[in-house]
């Protein structure tokens, strides 16, 4: 596994590759671009376009704003991850 990922919960990023726009033009299938850039975003949130990126991950409802609802369902799915028991990768 890439460990850059392991940090995530699956719900978190599934939400992430869900927003993300393909080069490939076609959902679930990255091109070598798309790994390096999402890999960079991951890796680096100092950019504004990657600090635009997960913003959006976080903004659940799409509202364009990060309110209490989007910010507990972040924190549910980090927290269901380190629960025992709760999985991650």
């Amino acid at each position: 596994a890439y460990d850059v990922f392991a940090v995530y919960p699956p719900p978190l990023l599934e939400a992430a590759l869900s927003r993300w726009r393909y080069a490939s033009g076609h959902p679930g299938y990255l091109t070598v671009e798309d790994w390096l850039r999402f890999v960079s975003w991951a890796e680096d949130r100092s950019r504004r376009e990657a600090q635009r990126f997960w913003f959006g991950v976080l903004d659940a409802d799409g509202d364009g704003l990060v309110g209490v609802a989007d910010a507990k369902a972040a924190y549910d799915a980090v927290a269901a991850t380190r629960a025992p028991g709760g999985g991650g990768f």
